[in-house]
């Protein structure tokens, strides 16, 4: 819930690359794409820590 708000939040504020020749769909797909790979990230990162924090409960 948290993760979504703040990825709203960074979703509102302007990219800082803007290529003036892409259309708009194009540009929208690349965004959702983005978004997507960022979320998997993210995703990734936690599982990772996730498993850091259980492997040192172990030790």
């Amino acid at each position: 819930e948290e993760e979504e708000q703040s990825f709203q939040r960074k979703r509102s504020q302007p990219p800082v690359i803007i290529e003036t020749n892409i259309p708009e769909t194009t540009s929208d797909d690349l965004s959702n794409e983005e978004k997507e790979k960022k979320m998997k990230e993210k995703k990734e990162k936690k599982e990772r820590k996730a498993r850091r924090k259980e492997e040192k409960k172990k030790e």
